[in-house]
């Protein structure tokens, strides 16, 4: 049995597909940003036994320290897509026209509120919010 779906419904699903990958960034740059302030801890903690090391491990600890600055550069490479990523989400939810249904999408998709959350936020009953939030997402171009 095959299923048919309209072009309109497949539409519909790429549009709410790539505005849901606003959440996993996000989860990601908080990653990333955890990532950079453990190496942080980690240099400072170095730093401070420097002076207690031997001059011949010295060339071991300058390697150690370019090692953990290199991480941190690819993980700020790494933060700079995702950001990227996030602001031609924003910028897709930017394009709504209508006020009203600019802060339900912001309130779904960049600060992740339920529909139980905005309804309460905006005075809508959740069907409503679940109505106004599919008839504004097919009108969303990607």
């Amino acid at each position: 049995m095959v299923i048919r779906t309209s072009p309109l419904a497949s539409i519909l699903q790429d549009v709410l597909d790539f505005l849901l990958q606003a959440y996993q960034v996000e989860v990601r740059i908080n990653a990333k940003r955890e990532q950079i302030e453990s190496l942080n801890e980690l240099s400072k903690s170095a730093s401070r036994t420097k002076y207690e090391m031997s001059a011949v491990h010295n060339a071991d600890f300058h390697s150690d320290i370019e090692k953990i600055d290199e991480l941190q550069e690819n993980i700020v490479q790494d933060m700079l897509e995702l950001v990227g990523a996030k602001e031609q989400i924003m910028e897709v939810i930017g394009k709504v026209e209508n006020k009203e249904m600019l802060a339900l999408l912001e309130l779904r998709f960049l600060c992740y509120k339920t529909g139980e959350e905005i309804a309460d936020l905006l005075g809508y009953s959740v069907d409503n919010v679940f109505k106004k939030r599919r008839k504004t997402l097919e009108q969303i171009k990607l």
